[in-house]
């Protein structure tokens, strides 16, 4: 396997609890990476979450992340950078649209999209003012065919979909490469040419090369992660 060295970088994960998260956190602290990551300390209401700091083996509590303040990312005072977002917050309903309540609907999109979008805004900043930066979303290949019928998640990763198209563009100029990762969440394996599910490592693998310089010159594109099902 190829190494990489990643020393002198920072990175955000905005899941850190979930099987992918974890796969995620582990890549890039064996590449020597400093990781911030996003942990919901409360399964019950997804709206809290707590900044985690970790420097190899050691990690530590931040503290409780305000979307409408900035402030928390200043609970290091040694941070003077983040050099990486991977955005793998999700949820779903698993509830066809005849019986999604307008509550679940609009949790979805604030998970989905509202997060997402306004951490992206308060690292921006801190992302042009160093001139280099890499954005990943995790996406699904529900945004294409619609995935098992829930709406309110196939719509959320279409929007994520185009959100990444149109920072790519507007983030270019400061030499931040923005790009995403579909993944077939609900294909069964005899759906899968390759006969198989993705695994939360191969997921992993293809977010780190996508934030290495061996896809320096990718951006605005989204990668289809799925055993070659949707081929499109």
């Amino acid at each position: 396997m190829i190494q990489f060295d990643l020393q002198n970088k920072v990175v955000f994960v905005f899941d850190g609890d979930h099987q992918v998260g974890k796969e995620i956190i582990r890549l890039y602290t064996e590449a020597g990476a400093k990781i911030l990551f996003l942990s919901r300390t409360a399964p019950e209401d997804e709206s809290i979450f707590i900044l985690k700091y970790k420097d190899g083996s050691s990690s530590n509590d931040i503290g409780p992340v305000n979307l409408e303040n900035s402030s928390f990312l200043q609970g290091l005072p040694d941070l003077h950078q983040i050099d990486i977002i991977i955005n793998n917050l999700e949820t779903d309903t698993g509830k066809e649209i005849i019986d999604i309540t307008p509550e679940e609907w609009e949790n979805v999109m604030f998970i989905n999209l509202d997060v997402p979008f306004q951490l992206i805004k308060m690292i921006t900043p801190l992302m042009e003012k160093q001139n280099d930066g890499v954005i990943i979303n995790v996406s699904s290949t529900s945004a294409i065919d619609g995935g098992n019928g829930d709406t309110a998640y196939a719509a959320s990763k279409s929007a994520l979909e185009s959100m990444n198209k149109a920072l790519s563009r507007e983030l270019a100029s400061s030499n931040i490469r923005v790009n995403a990762v579909s993944v077939g969440k609900y294909d069964t394996s005899d759906s899968i040419p390759l006969g198989r599910k993705v695994t939360a490592s191969e997921i992993a693998n293809i977010i780190l090369m996508l934030t290495t310089p061996m896809a320096s010159y990718m951006n605005g594109q989204t990668i289809l992660l799925d055993g070659g099902k949707t081929l499109a």
